[in-house]
């Protein structure tokens, strides 16, 4: 029997869809056009938006709740200073990129 225990220190998903939103981001931070840390705090919070748009399909069970439900999420960009919260305004504008993409 094989195992192994890791700690990934680039991103962090939790609440409903956290295990699916993690195995997404594992696979962008691996093989996407380059790893999260080096990507611009935009790139990343439209990756985190879309991915809760899809944690919400997942529990929803429904092939259409992307376009159907409106989300309500929070979104924090942290860095080795500090963390800062987005507005409802930034996220507003997020989510329409995220839709576009």
């Amino acid at each position: 029997m094989f195992g192994a225990e890791f700690q990934v220190l680039s991103f962090i998903a939790t609440g409903a869809g956290a295990g699916h939103i993690r195995d997404v981001l594992e696979r962008e931070n691996q093989w996407g056009p380059k790893p999260l840390a080096e990507r611009c705090e935009k790139d990343a919070a439209v990756i985190a938006m879309k991915l809760l748009h899809v944690a919400v399909q997942i529990d929803n069970k429904e092939e259409n709740a992307i376009s159907n439900v409106q989300i309500y999420p929070i979104l924090a960009s942290v860095t080795e200073n500090c963390y800062k919260f987005w507005s409802e305004d930034q996220l507003t504008r997020l989510d329409s990129m995220s839709r576009e993409e």
